[in-house]
């Protein structure tokens, strides 16, 4: 909920989530998109490419937590 005063515009990337992280995205930031990732399987590497090639499509500043 803290971070919904703070940006305007925000993603959940899941990866398959149990803590209920999707759940209390939906609960408390409704607006923001929820996109399951396309690494099937951790990978350092490929996870931080999702990552940037998700931030190459938004425009202005950018945060990643």
């Amino acid at each position: 909920m803290h971070h919904t005063k703070l940006f305007d515009h925000g993603i959940l990337i899941n990866r398959g989530s149990t803590d209920r992280s999707v759940e209390l995205c939906k609960l408390f930031a409704p607006h923001w998109e929820i996109r399951e990732s396309k690494v099937l399987e951790f990978d350092a590497i490929l996870v931080d490419q999702e990552v940037m090639n998700i931030e190459k499509e938004i425009t202005g500043w950018k945060m990643v937590l």
